[in-house]
Protein backbone atom coordinates (compact mmCIF):
# COMPACT_ATOMS: atom_id res chain seq x y z
CA UNK A 1 0.00 0.00 0.00
CA UNK A 2 2.82 2.40 0.82
CA UNK A 3 4.27 1.89 -2.66
CA UNK A 4 1.19 3.56 -4.18
CA UNK A 5 2.00 6.88 -2.50
CA UNK A 6 4.43 8.91 -4.60
CA UNK A 7 6.85 11.39 -3.07
CA UNK A 8 6.30 15.00 -4.24
CA UNK A 9 9.01 16.07 -6.71
CA UNK A 10 9.99 18.97 -4.47
CA UNK A 11 10.62 16.65 -1.53
CA UNK A 12 12.62 14.24 -3.66
CA UNK A 13 14.75 16.95 -5.25
CA UNK A 14 18.46 16.78 -4.47
CA UNK A 15 20.11 19.48 -2.37
CA UNK A 16 21.69 21.01 -5.45
CA UNK A 17 18.28 21.55 -7.06
CA UNK A 18 16.96 23.21 -3.91
CA UNK A 19 20.02 25.44 -3.78
CA UNK A 20 19.45 26.41 -7.43
CA UNK A 21 15.81 27.21 -6.65
CA UNK A 22 16.84 29.44 -3.74
CA UNK A 23 19.37 31.12 -6.05
CA UNK A 24 16.64 31.85 -8.60
CA UNK A 25 14.26 33.25 -5.98
CA UNK A 26 16.98 35.38 -4.40
CA UNK A 27 17.88 36.72 -7.85
CA UNK A 28 14.33 37.87 -8.65
CA UNK A 29 14.07 39.51 -5.20
CA UNK A 30 17.26 41.50 -5.73
CA UNK A 31 16.19 42.41 -9.27
CA UNK A 32 12.87 43.63 -7.85
CA UNK A 33 14.86 45.93 -5.55
CA UNK A 34 16.96 47.22 -8.47
CA UNK A 35 13.79 47.74 -10.51
CA UNK A 36 11.97 49.68 -7.79
CA UNK A 37 14.86 51.91 -6.72
CA UNK A 38 14.72 54.45 -9.59
CA UNK A 39 10.92 54.82 -9.54
CA UNK A 40 10.70 57.24 -6.60
CA UNK A 41 13.76 59.10 -7.91
CA UNK A 42 11.61 60.41 -10.76
CA UNK A 43 8.50 60.70 -8.58
CA UNK A 44 8.14 61.29 -4.85
CA UNK A 45 11.82 61.95 -4.10
CA UNK A 46 12.21 64.23 -7.12
CA UNK A 47 9.18 66.27 -6.08
CA UNK A 48 10.58 66.63 -2.55
CA UNK A 49 13.91 67.82 -3.95
CA UNK A 50 12.22 70.38 -6.20
CA UNK A 51 10.10 71.60 -3.30
CA UNK A 52 13.19 72.06 -1.15
CA UNK A 53 14.80 74.06 -3.97
CA UNK A 54 11.84 76.45 -3.88
CA UNK A 55 10.17 75.62 -7.19
CA UNK A 56 6.49 76.51 -7.40
CA UNK A 57 3.85 73.82 -7.04
CA UNK A 58 2.67 74.16 -10.64
CA UNK A 59 6.18 73.47 -12.00
CA UNK A 60 6.60 70.50 -9.67
CA UNK A 61 3.25 69.10 -10.80
CA UNK A 62 4.18 69.54 -14.45
CA UNK A 63 7.52 67.78 -13.92
CA UNK A 64 5.67 64.75 -12.59
CA UNK A 65 5.10 63.98 -16.29
CA UNK A 66 8.73 62.89 -16.60
CA UNK A 67 7.44 59.42 -15.68
CA UNK A 68 5.64 59.02 -19.03
CA UNK A 69 8.23 56.53 -20.37
CA UNK A 70 6.80 53.95 -17.97
CA UNK A 71 3.49 54.23 -19.85
CA UNK A 72 4.96 53.90 -23.34
CA UNK A 73 7.64 51.27 -22.75
CA UNK A 74 5.72 48.88 -25.02
CA UNK A 75 7.11 50.86 -27.95
CA UNK A 76 10.69 49.66 -27.45
CA UNK A 77 10.12 46.48 -25.43
CA UNK A 78 9.97 44.32 -28.60
CA UNK A 79 13.29 45.74 -29.76
CA UNK A 80 15.01 44.71 -26.52
CA UNK A 81 13.58 41.24 -27.02
CA UNK A 82 14.73 41.12 -30.64
CA UNK A 83 18.39 42.13 -30.27
CA UNK A 84 21.03 40.56 -28.06
CA UNK A 85 24.00 42.52 -26.65
CA UNK A 86 27.36 40.97 -27.60
CA UNK A 87 28.11 39.81 -24.04
CA UNK A 88 26.19 38.03 -21.26
CA UNK A 89 23.19 37.06 -23.38
CA UNK A 90 19.95 38.81 -24.22
CA UNK A 91 18.53 39.19 -20.70
CA UNK A 92 21.59 39.70 -18.53
CA UNK A 93 23.27 41.83 -21.18
CA UNK A 94 20.38 44.29 -21.30
CA UNK A 95 20.15 44.26 -17.50
CA UNK A 96 23.78 45.32 -17.13
CA UNK A 97 23.45 47.99 -19.83
CA UNK A 98 20.30 49.55 -18.37
CA UNK A 99 21.66 49.48 -14.82
CA UNK A 100 24.93 51.12 -15.87
CA UNK A 101 22.92 53.72 -17.79
CA UNK A 102 20.86 54.42 -14.67
CA UNK A 103 24.00 54.82 -12.57
CA UNK A 104 25.46 57.34 -15.02
CA UNK A 105 22.22 59.29 -15.47
CA UNK A 106 21.62 59.54 -11.72
CA UNK A 107 25.13 60.93 -11.29
CA UNK A 108 24.45 63.53 -13.97
CA UNK A 109 21.11 64.39 -12.36
CA UNK A 110 22.82 64.84 -8.99
CA UNK A 111 25.21 67.37 -10.56
CA UNK A 112 22.48 69.37 -12.31
CA UNK A 113 20.73 72.26 -10.58
CA UNK A 114 16.92 72.14 -10.86
CA UNK A 115 16.77 75.93 -10.46
CA UNK A 116 19.73 76.92 -12.64
CA UNK A 117 19.16 74.43 -15.46
CA UNK A 118 15.56 73.31 -15.21
CA UNK A 119 15.22 72.14 -18.81
CA UNK A 120 18.37 70.01 -18.65
CA UNK A 121 17.26 68.68 -15.29
CA UNK A 122 13.87 67.67 -16.71
CA UNK A 123 15.47 65.97 -19.75
CA UNK A 124 17.80 63.99 -17.50
CA UNK A 125 14.85 62.96 -15.33
CA UNK A 126 13.04 61.72 -18.45
CA UNK A 127 16.18 59.79 -19.44
CA UNK A 128 16.28 58.18 -15.97
CA UNK A 129 12.63 57.17 -16.33
CA UNK A 130 13.36 55.75 -19.81
CA UNK A 131 16.30 53.67 -18.54
CA UNK A 132 14.28 52.56 -15.52
CA UNK A 133 11.33 51.48 -17.68
CA UNK A 134 13.77 49.61 -19.92
CA UNK A 135 15.19 47.82 -16.88
CA UNK A 136 11.64 46.85 -15.87
CA UNK A 137 11.11 45.29 -19.31
CA UNK A 138 14.19 43.11 -18.98
CA UNK A 139 13.54 42.17 -15.34
CA UNK A 140 10.07 40.91 -16.25
CA UNK A 141 11.40 38.92 -19.21
CA UNK A 142 14.32 37.49 -17.24
CA UNK A 143 12.04 36.43 -14.37
CA UNK A 144 9.70 34.67 -16.80
CA UNK A 145 12.57 32.82 -18.47
CA UNK A 146 14.35 31.95 -15.23
CA UNK A 147 11.66 30.58 -12.95
CA UNK A 148 10.10 27.15 -13.16
CA UNK A 149 6.28 27.20 -13.55
CA UNK A 150 5.77 26.17 -9.91
CA UNK A 151 8.08 29.00 -8.76
CA UNK A 152 6.41 31.84 -10.62
CA UNK A 153 3.82 32.64 -7.94
CA UNK A 154 6.30 33.00 -5.09
CA UNK A 155 8.81 34.55 -7.49
CA UNK A 156 6.35 37.28 -8.48
CA UNK A 157 5.62 37.98 -4.80
CA UNK A 158 9.32 38.21 -3.92
CA UNK A 159 9.91 40.48 -6.89
CA UNK A 160 7.19 42.84 -5.63
CA UNK A 161 8.67 42.63 -2.12
CA UNK A 162 12.05 43.77 -3.42
CA UNK A 163 10.35 46.49 -5.48
CA UNK A 164 8.48 47.85 -2.46
CA UNK A 165 11.54 47.75 -0.22
CA UNK A 166 13.47 49.76 -2.79
CA UNK A 167 10.68 52.36 -2.95
CA UNK A 168 10.85 52.68 0.84
CA UNK A 169 14.58 53.34 0.59
CA UNK A 170 14.51 55.83 -2.30
CA UNK A 171 11.12 57.39 -1.53
CA UNK A 172 10.83 57.12 2.24
CA UNK A 173 14.17 56.80 4.01
CA UNK A 174 15.67 59.32 1.59
CA UNK A 175 13.14 61.90 2.81
CA UNK A 176 14.30 61.29 6.38
CA UNK A 177 17.95 61.69 5.40
CA UNK A 178 17.27 65.01 3.65
CA UNK A 179 14.92 66.51 6.24
CA UNK A 180 16.29 70.01 7.00
CA UNK A 181 15.20 69.54 10.63
CA UNK A 182 18.05 67.04 11.05
CA UNK A 183 20.68 69.68 10.41
CA UNK A 184 18.75 72.31 12.34
CA UNK A 185 19.03 70.19 15.48
CA UNK A 186 22.64 69.20 14.91
CA UNK A 187 21.82 65.75 13.59
CA UNK A 188 22.81 63.75 10.53
CA UNK A 189 21.60 65.12 7.22
CA UNK A 190 22.27 64.66 3.52
CA UNK A 191 21.63 66.85 0.53
CA UNK A 192 19.53 65.53 -2.35
CA UNK A 193 22.54 65.37 -4.70
CA UNK A 194 24.27 63.14 -2.13
CA UNK A 195 21.22 60.86 -2.02
CA UNK A 196 21.16 60.58 -5.82
CA UNK A 197 24.88 59.76 -5.87
CA UNK A 198 24.24 56.98 -3.36
CA UNK A 199 21.44 55.60 -5.54
CA UNK A 200 23.78 55.76 -8.54
CA UNK A 201 26.32 53.68 -6.58
CA UNK A 202 23.61 51.12 -5.74
CA UNK A 203 22.67 50.84 -9.41
CA UNK A 204 26.33 50.36 -10.34
CA UNK A 205 26.54 47.60 -7.72
CA UNK A 206 23.39 46.05 -9.22
CA UNK A 207 25.06 46.03 -12.64
CA UNK A 208 28.09 44.20 -11.22
CA UNK A 209 25.79 41.69 -9.51
CA UNK A 210 23.80 41.15 -12.71
CA UNK A 211 27.01 40.45 -14.63
CA UNK A 212 28.58 38.09 -12.11
CA UNK A 213 25.95 36.59 -9.81
CA UNK A 214 22.70 36.08 -11.70
CA UNK A 215 21.80 32.54 -12.82
CA UNK A 216 22.52 31.96 -16.47
CA UNK A 217 19.71 31.18 -18.89
CA UNK A 218 19.67 28.60 -21.63
CA UNK A 219 20.57 30.21 -24.93
CA UNK A 220 17.43 31.04 -26.87
CA UNK A 221 16.85 30.47 -30.55
CA UNK A 222 17.52 33.31 -32.94
CA UNK A 223 14.54 35.57 -33.66
CA UNK A 224 12.93 35.12 -37.07
CA UNK A 225 12.10 38.75 -37.79
CA UNK A 226 14.29 40.80 -40.14
CA UNK A 227 16.78 42.85 -38.14
CA UNK A 228 16.89 45.65 -40.72
CA UNK A 229 13.12 46.11 -40.57
CA UNK A 230 13.23 46.32 -36.78
CA UNK A 231 16.03 48.89 -36.74
CA UNK A 232 14.45 51.01 -39.45
CA UNK A 233 11.09 50.68 -37.74
CA UNK A 234 12.45 51.82 -34.41
CA UNK A 235 14.16 54.81 -36.02
CA UNK A 236 10.89 55.63 -37.79
CA UNK A 237 9.02 55.53 -34.48
CA UNK A 238 11.67 57.77 -32.87
CA UNK A 239 11.39 60.19 -35.79
CA UNK A 240 7.61 60.27 -35.38
CA UNK A 241 8.00 61.00 -31.66
CA UNK A 242 10.56 63.75 -32.39
CA UNK A 243 8.20 65.29 -34.93
CA UNK A 244 5.38 65.11 -32.39
CA UNK A 245 7.52 66.89 -29.78
CA UNK A 246 8.50 69.57 -32.31
CA UNK A 247 4.91 70.18 -33.39
CA UNK A 248 3.77 70.26 -29.77
CA UNK A 249 6.37 72.91 -28.95
CA UNK A 250 5.96 75.03 -32.08
CA UNK A 251 2.26 74.68 -32.90
CA UNK A 252 0.24 73.05 -30.13
CA UNK A 253 1.61 75.21 -27.31
CA UNK A 254 0.87 78.58 -28.98
CA UNK A 255 -2.52 77.24 -30.12
CA UNK A 256 -3.36 76.12 -26.58
CA UNK A 257 -2.45 79.53 -25.20
CA UNK A 258 -4.62 81.24 -27.78
CA UNK A 259 -7.48 78.84 -27.09
CA UNK A 260 -7.36 79.36 -23.33
CA UNK A 261 -6.76 83.11 -23.45
CA UNK A 262 -10.50 84.01 -23.57
CA UNK A 263 -11.14 81.72 -20.58
CA UNK A 264 -8.38 83.33 -18.55
CA UNK A 265 -9.34 86.90 -19.52
CA UNK A 266 -10.22 88.81 -16.40
CA UNK A 267 -9.46 85.84 -14.12
CA UNK A 268 -7.36 86.07 -10.99
CA UNK A 269 -5.31 83.02 -11.98
CA UNK A 270 -1.58 83.75 -11.84
CA UNK A 271 0.08 84.10 -15.27
CA UNK A 272 2.54 81.31 -14.42
CA UNK A 273 -0.33 78.95 -13.66
CA UNK A 274 -2.15 79.99 -16.84
CA UNK A 275 0.99 79.06 -18.77
CA UNK A 276 1.15 75.64 -17.08
CA UNK A 277 -2.49 74.90 -18.03
CA UNK A 278 -1.72 75.81 -21.63
CA UNK A 279 1.37 73.59 -21.63
CA UNK A 280 -0.63 70.70 -20.20
CA UNK A 281 -3.32 71.06 -22.87
CA UNK A 282 -0.61 71.22 -25.55
CA UNK A 283 1.04 68.10 -24.14
CA UNK A 284 -2.23 66.14 -24.24
CA UNK A 285 -2.83 67.29 -27.81
CA UNK A 286 0.73 66.32 -28.72
CA UNK A 287 0.30 62.81 -27.30
CA UNK A 288 -3.02 62.41 -29.14
CA UNK A 289 -1.21 63.33 -32.38
CA UNK A 290 2.07 61.48 -31.78
CA UNK A 291 0.77 58.02 -30.88
CA UNK A 292 -1.18 57.47 -34.14
CA UNK A 293 1.74 58.96 -36.07
CA UNK A 294 4.16 56.51 -34.41
CA UNK A 295 1.82 53.61 -35.19
CA UNK A 296 1.61 54.67 -38.82
CA UNK A 297 5.41 54.98 -39.01
CA UNK A 298 5.84 51.50 -37.49
CA UNK A 299 3.52 49.98 -40.10
CA UNK A 300 5.17 51.78 -43.01
CA UNK A 301 8.66 50.71 -41.86
CA UNK A 302 7.49 47.14 -41.10
CA UNK A 303 8.57 47.21 -37.46
CA UNK A 304 7.71 43.52 -37.11
CA UNK A 305 8.49 42.91 -33.43
CA UNK A 306 6.29 45.83 -32.39
CA UNK A 307 3.43 45.04 -34.75
CA UNK A 308 3.38 41.34 -33.91
CA UNK A 309 3.11 42.13 -30.18
CA UNK A 310 5.08 39.04 -29.18
CA UNK A 311 8.59 37.65 -28.95
CA UNK A 312 9.93 35.64 -31.86
CA UNK A 313 12.12 33.41 -29.72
Amino acid sequence: MSSSVSTPPEAAAPAGSKLAAWHRLAAVTVLGFASGLPLALTGQALQAWLSLEGLDVATIGFLSLVGLPYTFKFLWAPLMDRFEPPWLGRRRGWLVLTQLALAGLLLLLADTSPTGALRSFALLAVAVAFASASQDIVVDAYRTDLLQPRERGIGSSLNVLGYRLAMIVSGGIALIWTDPANLAHGGFGWSWPQVYRLMAALMAAAAVGSALLLPRLARSTAPRSVARHDLVGFVAVLAAVALGVLLTDRIATPAARALLAPLFAGSTLAPALQSKWAELLALLAGIAFTLPLAGWAARRARFETLLSGRSEE
